[in-house]
């Protein structure tokens, strides 16, 4: 197969987010020589749709549904409004590779491509999905599709056992960083060259942050999976104890209001800062210190494989994802999920250890950009593409002109 492969992304919305983060960053490295990309979501305009147009790759709002907004009476429609909807832009288009990323855009993939006559629909599971309807629709739809791209083992094998999905058509490529957006590591606890004292406290200035007190940083949409209240009980203990510790909330989401006022009871006002939402996150982990996640269910969070290559130290829970990125120990700390107390401990003892803490940052930065490195990623990607569109046309009959 030398012709130029047809693929289109299909996500839910183009909000940000880390899936759309990371849906962005392998459009931007796909090979145009073997891939000519196109991008749809199921809504409207959105934070990416300018990112995309400046990369001149095609962009296709389907303006059909906005999962976050319908109503369990509307679903129905809705659905078959993006099902027929999506079948004629693949049909339109001659789409021979359909990637889609998150629930309802898998969703809406997997029944659109079969009508439209695209040879592989292949989906993307980001997150252990605790919902049950969510594992329930995957199972149903999943038949009709290629595939699950999982982006952790965890997940992978949570796929198999609770969605009973078979092993041989789900796919492991971890979620990837690039080392270019990371090139200068942040100095931990003012250790480091001039240069990388330089960016940090340029970083600290542009977010308002105190020049030289101890910054702990979370980055994420704002979010129930996040378990954000437990991150703000377990800096409160930190902060009873080391008065000049700062926690810095990057992020946007439907728990923002609640967390506002959480930070307001609790007394936190100037320790802790809701900084919103960062076109570069690089910025927080220049200025900070350590990365702190205190998740519920994650997959292979992408802020903390960010984090690690900007040579932050990790204190973080238990989750899927966060597993296979940690060696605890050696990268940062792990806690078992829903441990206030622990992860207050972790962050206490990144304090007194500034030497432990700058080593872990130093070996989670080898980690990231070794273990998962972008590129990989991305070439892991173009290979499944073209192994499983080679099995369809085996199968099917040769490719359209």
């Amino acid at each position: 197969m030398t012709a130029v492969i047809r693929v289109l992304f299909l996500i839910t919305d183009f909000d940000r987010g880390g899936a759309e983060r990371l849906l962005y960053q392998i459009v931007r490295r796909l090979s145009r020589e073997r891939f000519a990309p196109q991008v749809a979501c199921l809504g409207g305009p959105g934070y990416y749709t300018e990112q995309y147009r400046r990369l001149n790759v095609p962009v296709h709002h389907l303006g059909l549904w906005a999962p976050r907004g319908i109503a369990a009476a509307g679903f129905p429609l809705a659905l078959a409004r993006s099902v027929f909807g999506l079948a004629r832009l693949l049909g339109r288009e001659h789409i021979e590779v359909v990637q889609t990323f998150l629930f309802h855009a898998n969703m809406v993939g997997r029944l659109a491509g079969p009508l439209a006559g695209t040879p592989v629909v292949l989906g993307a599971v980001h997150t252990v999905e605790p919902r049950h309807w969510h594992t329930l629709l995957d199972g149903l739809t999943f038949p009709l599709g290629s595939g699950e791209v999982c982006v952790s083992e965890a997940v992978r094998e949570f796929q198999a056992q609770r969605a009973k999905l078979p092993l041989r058509s789900l796919f492991v490529i971890p979620n990837g960083v690039d080392a270019a957006d990371f090139s200068l590591p942040a100095a931990p606890f003012e250790r480091g060259t001039q240069e990388s004292l330089t960016r940090r406290r340029h970083a600290r200035a542009i977010l308002g942050l105190p020049p030289a007190d101890p910054v702990f940083a979370f980055v994420g949409r704002l979010c129930e999976a996040k378990a954000l209240p437990d991150l703000l009980s377990a800096f409160s203990i930190v902060a009873a104890r080391q008065e000049r510790a700062v926690l810095a909330i990057a992020g946007d989401g439907p728990l923002a209001p609640q967390l506002r006022a959480m930070v307001h009871r609790m007394a936190l006002e100037g320790r802790v800062r809701l900084v919103g939402w960062l076109d570069d996150p690089g910025v927080l982990y220049s200025a900070a210190d350590c990365f702190v996640l205190s998740s519920k269910t994650e997959g292979m969070p992408v802020a903390a494989l960010e984090a690690m290559a900007a040579g932050l130290p990790l204190v973080t829970t238990d989750v899927a994802g966060c597993i296979e990125l940690m060696v605890p120990g050696e990268t940062g700390l792990l806690f078992r999920q829903g441990d206030v107390g622990g992860l207050a401990s972790g962050m206490l003892s990144v304090l007194k250890e500034p030497d432990q803490a700058a080593q872990m940052g130093r070996q989670a930065r080898e980690r990231a950009l070794g273990r998962f490195n972008l590129d990989r990623m991305v070439r892991r990607y173009e290979a499944l593409y073209g192994k499983l569109l080679s099995a369809a046309y085996t199968l099917k009959g040769p490719r359209r002109s």
